[in-house]
């Protein structure tokens, strides 16, 4: 099974590093101490397995597989043993509490590889409107699950973006681009700085999107694009 890692206590990770090694059924992809360098990682490269660190600072191990377009097996490594996590939610094969010895790691690949090989549960699980309708983003030190349907438009603010929907607006720091790729097929990118949900556009006139009373810009590079993806003649 191809795997990687995720932990920001250096000690933990280099232990973990040499126990996968040690296991013959694993190969170790990459190891990372950043959730944000691991996310973008795993944004363009498919892997089986994910040592993943709950609680990590930039981003959280939650947040970062719910947000991934593609979900790997999970094995959750914790230094508190009342951390809880609705495992239901995502492809968690198991919870290492640290210190954790190797005969407890072998016992959750175990786990891992019974699940690949029986089929009792998809090796990745494609993000889309079928079976993920929505995404996390964090406000105020905690995380809010936001319905994709709720979206009205994406707005970029430099390396922010500022999320409009029903009567209010989340702004984070991500740029659109990354953004735009944890979204579905229904979001279009419409100027350099805004993505529309085209299933809420209320009207088109004059290379101007309206979403209920807001107009939005068609950029002239986009509207080729745009009238396109929208069948517009």
């Amino acid at each position: 099974m191809t795997c990687v890692i995720l932990e920001d206590d250096s000690m933990a990770r280099k232990l973990l590093e040499q126990m996968v090694n040690d296991t013959e059924s694993l190969e170790l992809i990459k190891s990372f101490s950043s959730s944000v360098e691991c996310y973008k990682f795993l944004m363009v490269n498919k892997v089986d397995l994910i040592f993943l660190d709950v609680e990590m600072p930039e981003m959280s191990g939650l947040e970062m597989i719910s947000n991934l377009p593609t979900e790997p097996l999970v094995i959750f490594t914790t230094g508190n043993k009342d951390y809880a996590i609705n495992s239901f939610d995502h492809r968690v094969v198991d919870y290492l509490v640290k210190p954790f010895s190797y005969v407890r790691i072998l016992k959750a690949v175990m786990k891992a590889e019974g699940i690949l090989n029986t089929g009792t549960a998809s090796v990745t699980i494609e993000k889309n409107e079928k079976d993920a309708n929505h995404l996390f983003i964090k406000q105020a030190g905690q995380y809010i699950k936001l319905p994709f349907s709720d979206i009205l438009y994406i707005e970029a603010l430099g390396d922010y973006i500022n999320i409009h929907v029903q009567e209010k607006k989340y702004i984070i720091h991500e740029t659109m681009k990354s953004f735009l790729g944890r979204l579905p097929q229904n979001f279009l990118r419409v100027h350099r700085s805004f993505v529309v949900n085209t299933n809420l556009i209320t009207s088109i006139e004059d290379n101007t999107i309206y979403i209920q009373k807001k107009a939005i810009p068609v950029g002239v590079s986009y509207r080729e694009s745009v009238y396109k993806s929208l069948k517009l003649s």
